[in-house]
């Protein structure tokens, strides 16, 4: 029999695993490639979720690599920085009590719908699955930023799932200056020492 801080360990690495599984089916069922999107899951408590790192690929992550990141301080805990949507994680499980994970693909056909903004319209049943009679599009606003958290979790209070608009296509020229500005530190792994 396992003591209690062995089983906490044990339910732990469990956890962190089962994050990069889920990680790992999606891009084996073509929801995702490589290293885009992100996934992550509440611990036990639930005042902290593990994430998946920013800039490694999935097939290449150990457990060691899944970030902690704290709801109350929003501190991050590990070796790697975590997801560039980690905020918006944050946000949706700050708001959704219920929430034991969230998984953000990128979906060829969910993007090709978002980048219309196009919402996902009662076609078949299992819509039923997301929360109502539809999938809708929360508003675009640039990835990474406290913007798009919360306009991802505001789309989701109601609902269990969602689109975001334009979420990683061409867009205006500002926008784009801003996403290049952006994506010259995406994906690193360098942390600042304190």
């Amino acid at each position: 029999m396992l003591g209690s801080e062995e089983q906490a360990f044990e339910e732990r690495l469990a956890l962190r695993m089962a994050v990069i599984d889920t990680a790992r089916e999606m891009n084996r069922r073509g929801i995702n490639v490589n290293k885009s999107g992100n996934v992550s899951a509440r611990t036990s408590g639930g005042r902290s979720f593990f994430i998946t790192p920013t800039g490694i690929p999935y097939e290449s992550l150990e457990p060691d690599d899944i970030v902690e990141v704290s709801l109350d301080a929003e501190r991050f805990e590990g070796r790697c920085l975590p997801s560039s949507e980690w905020e918006m994680h944050a946000e949706i499980y700050r708001r959704r009590p219920d929430a034991g994970a969230v998984v953000h693909t990128h979906s060829c056909y969910a993007t090709a719908l978002a980048c219309q903004n196009l919402p996902i319209p009662a076609f078949h049943y299992m819509v039923a699955t997301a929360g109502g009679r539809s999938i809708d599009v929360a508003p675009y606003a640039t990835f990474g930023t406290r913007e798009l958290a919360v306009r991802g979790a505001n789309a989701l209070e109601a609902k269990n799932a969602c689109l975001l608009e334009h979420h990683g296509v061409l867009i205006s020229d500002d926008e784009m200056d801003r996403i290049v500005e952006k994506f010259k530190t995406y994906g690193h792994q360098i942390k600042e020492q304190k």
